[in-house]
This record gives structure tokens, C-alpha cells and sequence, in this order.
């Protein structure tokens, strides 16, 4: 990896593990800002990381000397949570790192797999997940406000044969997810897809962000 680059307006600074000693890992796989202008970061192998007031903490599993001791040294995904904290997706569950303790989400509590690839928190407080079952498969889970285990999002069954890699809710609240098989958007409780046909480059969608006026940003991978 090369490490974690922070751009201030004019120029880059690239952060590695030789030039920042908490920085545990150059491989940073995810990042997610709070309301409160903390960046969370996910790393490949050294567990999470979070950057505020000019400086980083890092924690890894197994860890006793930091606050930050996730599920699995190994992120997937990370998405900040409205009411603070930050949700991480790792190989080993969900986790919510929330007022300095974590809170696991594992198969007991309805996920269908604990290797998780994405996830989002909508704009209703539900948590949405897309695990790796393995083969290729994935499950599209949910986990409403209040509720104590994920269910399957209705229409889309527990094993798909393409695994969900991103997420992305738009400013009217639809939710919009990307694999192996094209783009999906959920509105008042009906999925739509979008696949060549409607326009896209490639069938594999691996990342999704919004635009300032309300569009959105494809990016699409070549299938093998």
C-alpha cells in the first residue's frame, strides 16, 4: 500500500507507517467522516484507525492499550453513523464503535455471514449489509431501528449470486447498491435494476458516490 493521502486545498500530504508511527498499516481500504469532523480509516491488516485534531489513534484486535479493538484486524467497510460512532464491516461481523465500546454483530444476531463487504445506515437508522457467503454469493440484509436481528431486504433472498460491494443513499432516500450484476435502487419497498442496457459500461459496479447536485458516480470494473 501507499499509504493515506490527505489533500488541504493546494497540495497532497501522503501519511505511511515510516513518517506517522500511529499509523499501523499503508494499506487503508475504507474511510468514513463523522458529523463531528472525525475521519474514520480502515485498514487492510492494522484494524481501525480515526483521525481528529491533527492527529491519528489506531487499535487492533486484541489490543489492551487502545479504545479502538475491533472484530477483525482486516476492514471492509466503514460508514459513520448519524448518531456518532462508525460502523465497520469486517471478516468476522458488523461492529459499532459507539461512546468508546464496540457492539458485534454476528450469524446469531441474523446475519447471514459474518464476512461483511459494505454497509450503510440510511437516513431511518436502518443498518444495510451486504455479507460474502462465499463462491461468490452474498446476502442483502437490514437491521431496522429498535430491532435486535437483520432480516433479509424483501424480493431479495439470502443468496445472491452476486455479492454486494457498495452502497449509496440518494437526497430523496432511495438506496442504491452495486455488484457483480449491474446497479439496484430501493424505493418505497420496489427494487429497480439497471445493467448495459440502461447504460452502463460493465455489469461489475465497485463504487458509489454522490455529486454536489444531486447526481451520482459510477465507477464500474472490467469483468474478467
Amino acid at each position: 500500500g501507499a499509504g493515506l493521502a490527505r489533500f488541504d486545498g493546494l497540495r497532497f500530504r501522503v501519511f505511511t507507517i515510516a513518517n506517522s508511527r500511529a499509523l499501523p498499516d499503508d494499506n487503508c481500504v475504507a474511510l468514513a467522516e463523522g458529523a463531528d469532523g472525525t475521519v474514520w480509516i480502515g485498514t487492510e491488516h492494522g484494524g481501525l484507525v480515526s483521525w481528529h485534531d491533527h492527529r491519528f489513534t489506531a487499535g487492533q484486535a486484541g489490543a489492551t492499550n487502545s479504545p479502538l479493538v475491533p472484530a477483525d484486524n482486516e476492514i471492509r467497510a466503514l460508514c459513520a453513523s448519524a448518531r456518532g460512532g462508525v460502523w465497520l464491516g469486517t471478516r468476522n461481523g458488523l461492529d459499532l464503535f459507539r461512546a468508546g465500546r464496540f457492539t458485534r454483530y454476528t450469524t446469531s444476531h441474523g446475519l447471514e455471514a459474518n464476512n461483511i463487504r459494505a454497509v450503510l445506515e440510511d437516513a431511518q437508522g436502518a443498518v444495510w449489509v451486504g455479507t460474502d457467503i462465499g463462491r461468490y454469493l452474498g446476502g442483502l440484509q437490514r437491521l431496522e431501528p429498535g430491532a435486535q436481528r437483520f432480516a433479509t431486504v424483501p424480493g431479495q433472498g439470502t443468496n445472491l449470486p452476486f455479492m454486494v460491494h457498495c452502497f449509496l443513499e440518494d437526497k430523496d432516500g432511495s438506496v442504491w447498491w452495486g455488484n457483480n450484476d449491474g446497479l439496484h435502487c430501493r424505493a418505497n419497498g420496489v427494487t429497480r435494476d439497471f445493467h448495459i442496457a440502461e447504460g452502463l459500461s460493465s455489469e461489475l459496479v465497485r463504487r458509489l458516490a454522490p455529486t454536489p447536485v444531486g447526481g451520482m458516480l459510477v465507477v464500474n470494473h472490467e469483468q474478467q
